[in-house]
């Protein structure tokens, strides 16, 4: 049987992390061993964003009353339905190796984790069909996840679903359907593959200068003083 699902709604300035995962379908593994595929992202926000944060609470709200209408929100508020809304400085926001706080994290903010299921083909793998859509700040489509580097800041399009399952219980997600790109700033992490283009030109010619140098000297010592 279907989980409730809210309506798609706009979400509040947020800034967005593990970008690459927008483009590319994670495989995860159930317990089960069914395989299945995902994109998603982590989005930051401060919490000094109130109204923002309200905004996402009260669409958590929403599904969990709309999946668990008799005592939905007193086990919510009791911490047994879990939320998708994480501290920044929280077990989630720290790498599992080191316990250090992730990159863009901290106390003055929380993050959430929104997901979207892709479907499998014929092929056994991701068909694409199910990978949000990303747009700058024109509208205009962005397919290039180098166009869209963790650290940047928009707004996306969310979805709460309620869920269970047998080891976790019952909680809320976020979906996310799309994302705008708004604002730039600090690229967090390395997963946006480098354009060789942006930084070096064809030497060509240099490379022939050098081997002169080389030739009429002695040996490589020549290119030196």
């Amino acid at each position: 049987m279907a989980k409730y699902r809210t309506q798609p709604f706009r979400g509040p300035l947020m800034r967005i992390s593990y970008a690459y995962q927008m483009f590319e379908a994670q495989e995860k593994k159930s317990d089960d061993g069914t395989v299945s595929y995902q994109y998603g992202c982590t989005l930051i926000a401060p919490k000094s964003d109130v109204e923002g944060l309200e905004l996402l609470l009260a669409k958590v709200r929403e599904a969990v009353v709309g999946e668990w209408p008799q005592n939905g929100l007193s086990r919510f508020e009791s911490g047994l339905i879990r939320t998708p809304l994480l501290d920044g400085a929280g077990k989630s926001a720290r790498s599992a190796k080191t316990g250090e706080l992730r990159a863009g994290m901290g106390p003055d903010v929380y993050m959430i984790r929104p997901n979207a299921r892709d479907k499998i083909g014929e092929n056994g793998k991701p068909t694409g069909e199910g990978r949000p859509k990303v747009f700058d700040k024109l509208v205009m489509p962005v397919t290039d996840k180098r166009a869209c580097p963790s650290g940047w800041w928009g707004y996306p399009v969310l979805t709460a679903y309620a869920w269970h399952n047998v080891k976790n219980g019952d909680g809320v997600s976020f979906g996310i359907q799309m994302f705008q790109i708004i604002k730039e700033d600090e690229i967090l992490g390395g997963d946006v593959d480098l354009d060789p283009n942006a930084f070096f030109k064809a030497a060509e010619a240099g490379a022939a200068g050098l081997q002169q140098a080389a030739a009429g000297g002695k040996g490589a010592a020549g290119i030196f003083g």
